[in-house]
């Protein structure tokens, strides 16, 4: 393996992206995992199918837990593929 000498300052800004990206990934398994239990879909539905409303309950199942402006990290349609 080669080893890489970065500054402080990029592996600063590379635990910021990485906490981003993590926080994206518990927000999508969190809205799948929801989508599940509200909707009672069978294992491999196709997500891209949900009408509004049902999109609209699980957002709203997660409000409490979640801002709004974090589905906005990843559309509900991509998550829900």
């Amino acid at each position: 393996m080669k080893k890489e000498n970065k500054t402080k300052k990029e592996l600063e800004l590379e635990i910021i992206e990485l906490e981003r990206e993590k926080y994206k990934l518990e927000l999508e398994n969190k809205i799948l995992k929801k989508a599940n239990e509200i909707l009672k879909k069978e294992v491999g539905v196709d997500y891209s199918l949900l009408s509004n409303k049902e999109k609209a309950l699980v957002v709203n199942a997660l409000k409490d837990t979640y801002k709004i402006l974090d589905f906005r990290l990843e559309p509900i349609n991509v998550v829900l593929n």
